[in-house]
């Protein structure tokens, strides 16, 4: 553990689990990877490539993203750890990305046809369409 090899192994069908070890970080920097789903509690940190979670995701450790892209389908994607964002694209496809931890910064771009949730209460944003 503590790089993208888990994720790089991978395939868009597989449903990744990892941890239940906290205190793991798992870092993507390059490539383009996506997996049917992924669980995990080890913290995230996405600082190049693609990452695609296509079907639903529940991320309990943090995530910080400082560059590359995340993109998200199906139900969409649950963060309950710490949510950073300096740079970067999230794509939410389909679902809702729902950030129910503390949320750092957004400061990079999000988009796509799918819903952004701040906490767990019943607000939620979509990017209007053209």
């Amino acid at each position: 553990m503590g790089n993208r090899r888990e994720l790089e192994l991978a395939h868009a069908a597989d449903d990744v689990t990892i941890g239940p070890v906290a205190a793991t970080t798992v870092t993507h920097s390059a490539g383009n990877d996506g997996v049917h789903s992924l669980y995990t509690t080890a913290t995230l940190n996405l600082t190049g490539g693609a990452l695609s979670i296509a079907s639903y995701g529940q991320l309990y450790g943090n995530f910080a993203q400082s560059d590359g892209t995340l993109t998200t389908g199906g139900a969409g994607v649950t963060s309950y750890g710490a949510f950073k964002q300096t740079a970067g694209g999230i794509t939410i496809n389909t679902g809702t990305l729902s950030l129910n931890g503390s949320v750092n910064s957004l400061a990079g771009s999000v988009g796509g046809g799918g819903w952004l949730q701040l906490g767990a209460g019943p607000r939620r944003w979509r990017q209007p369409t053209r």
